[in-house]
C-alpha cells in the first residue's frame, strides 16, 4: 500500500510550479538557502506536471522508514559498502510524490563536488521512469524470487545497475556531466563487493565451518 500524503499545509517555501519544501530535524544556519532554491528549480523544470514535495531531512534515515510504506525499506540503511544515500523517491496513493534529501546535500560545508542541484534531479528522473511504466528497481520481487535467491539477487542488481546508468545518461543530456570521483570510486567498489562474495567461502574451505553471510547492499551513486 502506498503511503497517503501528509495531512495539512507544509509550509516553508514554494518553487516552481507545484512543488513545496519542508525543512525537518535540521539546523537552519546551516541550510544553503541558495543551492536550495536552485535544486527545487531544475527540478520543477523537468517534472512541471508532478505534485511534488521535497523534504529536507536532519534524521533522514529514520524518515525514509517512516513515510514509505515499502516493507524492506523498514531496513533502510543510508551507509553502503561505497557511498552514502542522500535521496529517495517515495510514490503516494493520493497521485503525488514526495523527494526525500538528506541535510547534508544542501549543508554549507559540503563536499564540493557535491551538487544540490544534480542529486534532485537524479531522483526526480527516477520518479519519471516510474510513471512511464519502465522502473527497473525492485525487479527481484516483480520476477518471483525470494530474498536470499541468488538468481533473483543478481537479476536485482541488473535492474539497478540499468536503471541508474539510464539516469545518469539523462543527467549528462540534460547537462550535468558524471562527477569524476564516480569513476574513481568504482574500481574500489567492485573490489570490496567481490571480496565480500568470495571471504565467506575462503573460510569455509579453511575450517571447513558453514558460515551465514549477507552481501552488502549495491550503491555507488547517492540515491536510493
Amino acid at each position: 500500500m502506498l503511503p497517503s500524503g501528509p495531512e495539512g499545509d507544509m509550509p516553508v517555501v514554494e518553487e516552481g510550479g507545484p512543488i513545496t519544501v519542508t525543512l525537518r530535524d535540521l539546523d537552519p544556519e546551516r541550510l544553503d538557502v541558495d543551492a536550495l532554491g536552485e535544486a527545487v528549480e531544475a527540478a520543477a523544470a523537468i517534472a512541471p506536471d508532478v505534485d511534488l514535495r521535497v523534504v529536507v531531512s536532519g534524521d533522514f534515515e529514520n524518515y525514509v522508514r517512516e513515510r514509505d510504506s515499502w516493507a524492506p525499506v523498514q531496513e533502510y540503511v543510508q551507509d553502503r559498502l561505497v557511498g552514502y544515500a542522500i535521496g529517495k523517491i517515495v510514490e503516494c496513493a493520493d497521485g503525488s510524490a514526495e523527494l526525500l534529501v538528506d541535510a547534508s546535500v544542501v549543508d554549507v560545508d559540503r563536499d564540493e563536488y557535491d551538487s544540490p542541484t544534480r542529486t534532485f534531479v537524479h531522483e526526480v528522473l527516477h520518479l519519471l521512469i516510474g510513471r512511464r511504466g519502465e522502473t527497473l528497481n525492485g525487479r527481484r520481487a516483480r520476477l518471483g524470487y525470494q530474498r536470499g535467491s541468488a538468481i533473483g539477487s543478481f537479476a536485482g542488481m541488473a535492474g539497478i545497475a540499468g536503471e541508474e546508468f539510464r539516469v545518469e545518461r539523462a543527467l549528462s543530456d540534460l547537462g550535468y556531466p558524471l562527477p569524476d570521483h564516480y569513476r574513481t570510486e568504482l574500481g574500489v567498489f567492485v573490489d570490496a563487493y567481490v571480496d565480500s562474495l568470495r571471504r565467506p567461502f575462503l573460510e569455509w574451505e579453511a575450517t571447513g565451518e558453514v558460515i551465514r553471510f549477507t552481501t552488502p547492499r549495491l550503491a555507488v551513486s547517492s540515491s536510493s
